[in-house]
């Protein structure tokens, strides 16, 4: 859960949930199971507590006035929900079957031997707001196998941390990474918008595709205040939106056009066409220009 991920050190915000993280929400499962072992005692309760919550499981012992397992497990008394009885089992079947190497070996399972080197990963270090698009290319990881590794992150962009951000490639491409990679400027990456007049930051979020508070993050903007001409970088994630931005068309409204049918035809909504044209109702007059993202 967000609360307990957050005890053990994971980051958990608009950019990254790093319980998705395949090494880091691995090492706070490991001390969080710790933990709960310190207080049941045991290694099959610290993975019911990890399941179903340490304090369904001190009531269940409570209820039950024993901590045995095949008290615990009783499907009739139901001290503990189907889904941890169940998830208790699996870990026990499979700790049997880690511990017979003939059984694996004889059986379908045998891959399981060799998994942990199956696929090696490493970690390496890129800069606030790169793009992991940019890094397959120049790497030449398929940008699919990227975004698997590293699941955490919540757009195609690393978070706007200072100091840059870990994330994994496959070790095979470690040495190429080290050759090819080098830090290009942000503002290559996203747009530089400058601040219009009347426009506020949920607007230009709006425009863009992202939250108004990761403009601010952006630009270390403490306060949602902004001013004429200011200029704020926007990080785009989306190829298709950075091509949607930079297409600007505009519209001479003829004789019978409504709002309605504008948006029908150029597929995009009343409101953003409002937004875009400053306009307060659905009012429009012949030969206006009006100012359209495709």
């Amino acid at each position: 859960m967000p609360e307990t991920g957050k005890i053990y050190g994971l980051k958990i915000d608009n950019y990254v949930d790093e319980r998705r993280d395949l090494i880091k929400s691995t090492e706070a499962a490991a001390k969080h199971l710790r933990d709960l072992h310190d207080r049941f005692g045991k290694w099959y309760l610290a993975a019911i507590a990890y399941n179903c919550g340490s304090g369904r499981l001190g009531k269940a012992i409570e209820a039950a006035k024993s901590d045995e397992l095949n008290i615990l497990l009783d499907p009739k008394k139901k001290y503990i929900p189907r889904e941890s009885r169940l998830y208790i089992r699996k870990i026990v079947a499979l700790a049997i079957m880690g511990n017979d190497e003939q059984f694996l070996l004889k059986s379908e399972y045998e891959h399981l031997l060799n998994r942990a080197n199956a696929y090696s990963i490493s970690t390496v270090r890129v800069p606030r707001g790169e793009s992991l698009n940019r890094i397959s290319k120049l790497v030449g990881i398929p940008l699919s196998e990227l975004q698997k590794l590293n699941r955490h992150l919540k757009y195609d962009f690393v978070p706007p941390y200072f100091g840059g951000y870990d994330i994994y490639i496959p070790y095979i491409k470690l040495s190429d990474f080290k050759q090819k990679y080098f830090e290009e400027k942000i503002q290559n990456i996203y747009k530089v918008h400058v601040v219009k007049g009347g426009e506020s930051l949920y607007e230009i979020g709006k425009k863009y595709g992202v939250s108004y508070k990761m403009i601010m993050d952006f630009n270390n903007l403490k306060k949602s205040i902004i001013s004429l001409n200011q200029k704020l970088i926007i990080p785009i994630d989306n190829k298709a939106n950075v091509e949607k931005i930079n297409k600007e068309i505009y519209h001479l409204v003829k004789k019978g056009d409504t709002l309605e049918s504008i948006s029908k035809a150029y597929k995009i909504s009343i409101k953003s066409i409002q937004l875009t044209n400053k306009l307060k109702g659905s009012m429009i007059r012949e030969g206006e220009r009006l100012k359209l993202y495709e």
